[in-house]
């Protein structure tokens, strides 16, 4: 049986956060419940390491100047915690750390595109050097083939493709809610971030599963969400100023509902949080339902 939501547990926050001029209430509770885990520790040595490494990867393409440690850094951690627990529980073993990297190579990317506006961007040649790197790595390491590969590479190109700053001038769409409900995983990166787990762990989901068995898209369509929601809210204050750096808007949904419903910040966040602890206990009872009705 799926337990009471009493009987789960929430993540509290309650800051002040800048906007501009204004001052504004970041408050709310994330639903805490599996699929999400609290681990005691952290390998900060591998998280060292591995910034250096793809810190050093980014180089080769871009500017050295233009290569923030911090940023990569954060990629970095995002990757780990976010990678399969027993790459955390044995990063020392060579094969594991090397998916880790190609794991925090690819994030790292993704959250450059998401973050950066089109005047700020380096040459689109840059970026896709080092996806190609992550394609050869994935070949020749990992035995991925094109077929195998192309769940990964449509939902990759999706970030490019659905990206307010790729050559869009009319952005009118950001204002659909439908469309941001629906739609924020793929410019956010998440989906694909979802599919190089899969080829590097080596499940391979067949297209049966993936648009005729339910729990296969919904599996794939919640974590996507939970991840894009979450960090929405988080990174408000850090994207509002972004927003007012690059001039234009930012995929962020907290600022999509305080534009196309006029929505105060703190209804827009509390909307935002509610959509993600309603998603979060689908997940959870989705899963408890079959684990019980395995037939």
């Amino acid at each position: 049986m799926a337990a009471a939501q009493e009987e789960f547990l929430h993540a509290t926050f309650d800051k002040t956060v800048t906007l501009g001029t204004e001052k504004a209430t970041l408050k709310g509770k994330f639903l805490f419940c599996w699929p999400y885990v609290w681990e005691e520790s952290t390998n900060w040595d591998v998280i060292h390491k591995a910034t250096e490494t793809v810190t050093n990867w980014a180089r080769t393409c871009f500017p050295q100047e233009s290569v923030s440690l911090q940023l990569v850094r954060s990629s970095v951690i995002f990757s780990y915690n976010s990678c399969p627990s027993y790459w955390r529980q044995k990063p020392e073993e060579p094969s594991i750390y090397a998916k880790l990297i190609l794991y925090s190579k690819a994030m790292h990317l993704l959250f450059q595109i998401d973050d950066t506006s089109e005047a700020e961007v380096e040459p689109a040649r840059n970026f896709i050097d080092l996806f190609h790197d992550c394609a050869m790595d994935l070949k020749v390491n990992f035995g991925v083939t094109k077929e195998l590969g192309q769940y990964f590479a449509r939902s990759a190109a999706y970030c490019f493709i659905m990206q307010t700053w790729c050559d869009d001038k009319d952005q009118t769409f950001l204002l659909n809610l439908y469309t941001q409900y629906h739609l924020r995983i793929f410019p956010g990166g998440t989906n694909s971030m979802e599919e190089l787990i899969f080829l590097l762990q080596r499940i391979y989901v067949p297209a049966s599963v993936r648009t005729q068995i339910r729990s296969g898209i919904d599996a794939i369509k919640f974590t996507g969400f939970l991840t894009v929601r979450t960090n929405d809210v988080i990174a408000t204050e850090k994207e509002w100023q972004d927003k007012v750096r690059i001039g234009t808007r930012v995929d962020n949904i907290v600022f999509h509902y305080m534009e196309a419903t006029n929505y105060s910040f703190e209804e827009a966040v509390s909307r935002a949080i509610t959509e993600h602890n309603f998603a979060l206990k689908e997940f959870y009872d989705f899963f408890e339902y079959f684990k019980i009705n395995q037939d």
